[in-house]
C-alpha cells in the first residue's frame, strides 16, 4: 500500500465519528491506547490540535494531517540547527512500536499497536509482510536503522 493511502487510513481511524476532522478528544483517546498517562493526554492532544491546526477552526483536517506527516520539520519540530531533533523524533516513534524495548520491531508488536489505533482485523501475517517489506537485513525484525530508512525514504517521496 503506497504510503499516502497508509496516512488517510491513520488519519481516519483516529476520526472515530468519520466528520473528516480530528478533534482534541480524538486525538487524547489514540494517545490513551498508546500509553500516555490520562492526566496528561487531553493537554498533550490540545497542544498538537494547536501546533497541526493551520486554519484555526480547532481541528485537524485531511489536508493538516497529510502536511504534517509529509513534513520532517513539522513532525519533529526540528529548527534546522543540527539534526539531534529528528533524530529523537524517529526513536521516540520506533520506541512506539517496540514494546519490549529490545530495539527490534516484530510482528506481534506491530499487530498489538495497530489493534490500539483501530485496525482490529489486522492478522498476524499481514504485519509479516509489512515487516519484510522493511526488513533488510531479513532477519524477520525491524531494527531502528531499517525503521530510519523507511521514515527518511518516505519523507523525500
Amino acid at each position: 500500500m503506497e504510503l499516502s493511502n497508509q496516512f488517510r487510513h491513520v488519519f481516519k481511524v483516529i476520526d472515530a465519528n468519520g466528520d473528516g476532522k480530528i478533534s482534541p478528544l480524538e486525538l487524547s483517546e489514540v494517545l490513551l491506547c498508546l500509553g500516555h498517562e490520562k492526566s496528561t493526554a487531553s493537554k498533550a492532544a490540545e497542544g498538537m490540535v494547536k501546533e497541526m491546526d493551520f486554519n484555526g477552526d480547532g481541528f485537524i483536517d485531511l489536508d493538516e494531517f497529510m502536511h504534517v506527516v509529509h513534513s520532517d520539520e513539522a513532525i519533529c519540530g526540528s529548527n534546522g540547527g543540527g539534526g539531534g531533533g529528528e533524530e529523537d523524533c524517529l526513536m521516540d516513534a520506533f520506541l512506539i512500536f517496540d514494546t519490549d524495548k529490545n530495539g527490534l520491531i516484530s510482528a506481534k508488536e506491530l499487530r498489538k499497536v495497530l489493534i490500539s489505533l483501530g485496525f482490529t482485523k489486522c492478522s498476524l501475517q499481514e504485519c509479516k509482510r509489512m515487516i519484510k517489506g522493511v526488513d533488510k537485513d531479513g532477519d524477520g525484525f525491524v531494527d531502528f536503522k531499517e525503521f530510519r530508512f523507511m521514515m527518511t525514504a518516505a519523507a523525500t517521496k
